[in-house]
């Protein structure tokens, strides 16, 4: 967001130190670094716990290992891309990829929280119908696919490409131009996911009762929603802060995990039941 991605020109040294000048572009590319060395070090002491005391766990060994596989590709890919001087498609593979990263690690914390794969029957049996599940995981695989639109607006410079009309784009639903129709894709994208996402926050409530994981984490994303529609309808009207564009990404990102939450919940814990509630 501050155009600090080339702050730190060479990789995995800082202009040619391992300290970077004390300027504002680096200093922002280097913290970056910085966590992501923190993030690669406490992944790798998460897989090797999961090998050391839960190898026997499905849920945890293939989760852990494949967040450690996709970390060491995104390590590569932000490489690539700071030497390749940030063409938009590294762009969007890096924040694609760590996006996926995060749901995949949120199957290990979700897996050995609930305890799934740690005894035989490992469903509680009051997720409901398997429909909610698939429901749940088709939202997520959405607004993932949401994000990574939204991120090819502003790589390719499409962000302001419909000027300050909202909900069209300069009212007109199919608009002129390559940018300005990437950025409505993005906008119809958006009410698509946003029906769905309504629908399985529905759903995820009405199972609050003999589910309190689902309610809560309903809630949650909820939230998130509301203030993603608010900030990302604010953007145009404020003409694109940085701070506005960075919550976007963010409450984006929340409804993400949250969604991922709720289908790994619902597809884990499911049983089928006459009418898709509590135990028979």
């Amino acid at each position: 967001m501050t155009n600090s991605g080339l702050g730190c020109p060479d990789w995995p040294l800082c202009h040619g130190g391992l300290l970077p000048p004390l300027e504002t572009h680096p200093v922002i590319e280097y913290s970056h670094r910085m966590m992501a060395s923190v993030v690669g070090l406490l992944m790798l002491a998460t897989t090797l716990s999961v090998w050391r005391w839960y190898r026997r766990n499905p849920w945890l060994t293939i989760a852990a290992t494949t967040g450690l596989v996709m970390l060491g590709v995104q390590v590569i890919l932000g490489g690539v891309t700071v030497l390749t001087e940030l063409p938009g498609e590294m762009v969007l593979a890096h924040l694609a990829v760590a996006e996926a990263l995060m749901a995949v690690m949120l199957v290990v914390c979700v897996a050995s929280w609930r305890g799934y794969g740690s005894v035989p029957d490992q469903s509680t049996g009051v997720a409901g119908p398997r429909h909610f599940g698939l429901l749940a995981l088709g939202g997520a695989l959405l607004v993932y696919g949401l994000l990574l639109t939204g991120s090819y607006v502003t790589v390719s410079g499409a962000t302001a490409a419909c000027g300050t009309a909202w909900p069209l784009c300069h009212g007109e639903l199919i608009p002129q131009g390559h940018l300005a129709i990437m950025h409505m894709v993005h906008r119809l994208l958006a009410l698509v996911s946003g029906v769905l996402v309504v629908v399985v926050l529905a759903q995820a409530w009405r199972r609050r009762a003999l589910q309190p994981i689902l309610g809560r984490t309903a809630a949650l994303v909820g939230g998130a929603f509301v203030a993603q529609v608010l900030v990302g309808a604010s953007l145009m009207w404020m003409a694109f802060p940085m701070n506005a564009r960075l919550l976007h990404l963010g409450m984006g990102t929340v409804v993400w995990m949250g969604l991922s939450v709720l289908a790994i919940v619902a597809l884990a814990e499911r049983k089928e039941h006459p009418k898709g509630y509590g135990r028979a």
